[in-house]
């Protein structure tokens, strides 16, 4: 590495940033966790409107002021008490369509997304290096079967005691799992409403918590279509903070890089001070963020290109 990446100075740098990411990616150390930025481009619903689309179909008008895991679980306790299996259906139901239409997720839509090529890049097997352990919060399988075009075998991972195998990429899924077939695995409850969440995040000997600690703590993430806002995400960064790798060789100030559109997070202590997540600007999602991906790929290549 040319610089010290245990110096905040030095993060201040873009390019600093890009070739520190490419090192790990080339060491092996680089691991990815999504938010629904990533559906959001192909046509899949953000966080709320799936569940604004979901109340409305009980003819119940999303509140601004009550949290949105609240409504939706009451929406669960009045609708589908005793219907588990329904409620997944109508959360799929209203994943994959969008003006009561089905989405497409062919080759043709997907091939057009500019940071779903750019985070197939990093996460493709390569001399390079890959990423090959992905979280995801989002239930939809968008990354799957954008990578099975390719023939890259992909281990999807939706219960936390689930086998590992001989595949190229691992996709966790601690949120919950809901293919577009229906006919495909998935998951049999969703963490999804405030009951959910609190069950997840309070105990700490949840497996998946278990699960992904062990990633977070072992390599540097990206973070990649989300708000900064999820609670999940924080007690993951904050769990991490002082147990992980970078801490114990000081080869790192930070142990995230969360890419984000929001200029008011630069610098942010609560993020950079209080779970060392580096905020990363990008202009936008489309173009701007896909080039930085592979920016970090480019130079893991040079760096194997350097060794005989």
């Amino acid at each position: 590495m040319p610089v010290d990446m245990n110096l905040s100075g030095y993060w201040q740098y873009p390019d600093n940033v890009i070739q520190y990411l490419g090192n790990q990616l080339y060491e092996g150390r680089l691991a990815i966790i999504l938010g629904a930025g990533l559906s959001a481009g192909v046509g899949l619903p953000d966080w709320k409107t799936l569940v604004e689309n979901m109340l409305q179909s009980g003819n119940t008008v999303l509140n601004t002021v009550e949290p949105m895991e609240a409504q939706i679980e009451r929406f669960g306790l009045t609708h589908f008490k005793n219907d588990p299996p329904g409620f997944l259906n109508l959360v799929h139901q209203y994943l994959y369509s969008k003006k009561g239409r089905l989405v497409d997720i062919g080759f043709g839509r997907l091939s057009r997304q500019p940071l779903l090529r750019a985070i197939g890049a990093l996460v493709m097997a390569s001399s390079r290096g890959h990423a090959n352990q992905i979280i995801t919060l989002n239930f939809d399988n968008i990354l799957e079967t954008y990578l099975q075009y390719y023939g890259v075998t992909v281990n999807t991972v939706f219960r936390p005691n689930q086998w590992v195998g001989r595949h190229d990429v691992t996709v966790l899924h601690p949120h919950g799992f809901l293919p577009q077939n229906s006919k495909q695995p998935r998951s049999n409850e969703l963490i999804f409403d405030q009951t959910s969440f609190l069950k997840a995040i309070g105990n700490p000997d949840h497996p998946w918590n278990q699960r992904i600690q062990s990633i977070i703590r072992t390599h540097t993430c990206l973070w990649i279509g989300l708000s900064g806002n999820d609670l999940h995400l924080q007690h993951w960064a904050l769990n991490a903070k002082d147990h992980h790798a970078a801490r114990e060789d000081d080869s790192a100030q930070y142990h995230v890089v969360w890419f984000t559109t929001d200029q008011t997070k630069k610098d942010d202590p609560l993020y950079t001070d209080g779970k060392r997540i580096f905020p990363f600007i990008v202009a936008d999602w489309q173009n701007d963020l896909p080039k930085r991906l592979l920016e970090i790929c480019q130079y893991a290549a040079q760096l194997r290109h350097a060794i005989p």
